[in-house]
């Protein structure tokens, strides 16, 4: 059995690294009549945060930063915990030293610059609040956060 495939293109980015694409929101048919929200970093630093409703063919824009000099985003990571505060939280590593949180309206409440990484981010996760792993191709980090 052959099953034909169409292509239809919703947004357009740049330059986009391994792990820069998330599912922030998937759709339930039914509960929010299936619809989605993702979130895509390009290479450019720019992140941007969209829905997409099954019945229409367009997105909309939850929002967009703007792009920043040297600021290849390599990795996205999404909390969606309860722990968290209820709402989605949207971590965002930039190369190899910095790493940005934003929340589900785009308004930033976490950065953090890591001066001793000798290579990018490759993977990011996150255990809410106060504990971040890193790792890149060699080297694993964990980090725990004390203000």
């Amino acid at each position: 059995m052959s099953n034909k495939l169409n292509r239809i293109d919703y947004t357009q980015v740049g330059l986009t690294s391994k792990n820069s694409f998330k599912l922030i929101k998937q759709g339930v048919v039914g509960a929010d009549n299936g619809t989605i929200a993702a979130v895509v970093g390009d290479h450019s630093g720019s992140v941007h945060c969209f829905t997409l409703r099954p019945d229409s063919s367009n997105i909309d824009t939850v929002f967009k930063t703007l792009p920043g000099p040297n600021a290849k985003i390599s990795c996205i990571e999404v909390i969606n915990s309860s722990n968290s505060g209820g709402s989605p939280k949207i971590l965002v590593a930039f190369g190899s030293s910095v790493i940005r949180g934003y929340n589900k309206k785009g308004k930033q409440f976490f950065g953090l610059e890591l001066n001793n990484l000798t290579e990018p981010i490759k993977c990011l996760k996150m255990r809410w609040p106060n504990e971040i792993f890193i790792s890149g191709h060699y080297i694993y980090n964990n980090y725990v956060i004390t203000e």
